[in-house]
């Protein structure tokens, strides 16, 4: 079975994502959960690929991954 999103969900998932990650993004980092901030930054980076945001997908990177 193919599951079918579109273009308007998957822009959803990425603001949905990256505003929570934002919100406890001083909390990962403090309790040493890199890898949950990896994950999160690599799936959001995923999703802007998919819709042809690249750069978009390189700052989320650059802003979050930048201090670990």
């Amino acid at each position: 079975m193919t599951l079918y999103y579109t273009t308007k969900e998957i822009r959803n998932t990425v603001a949905e994502v990256y505003k929570e990650l934002n919100k406890d993004y001083d909390n990962l980092v403090e309790s040493g959960q890199y890898n949950t901030i990896a994950y999160d930054v690599g799936y959001i980076n995923s999703l802007c690929n998919i819709l042809g945001k690249r750069e978009l997908g390189q700052q989320i990177y650059n802003k979050f991954m930048k201090g670990i």
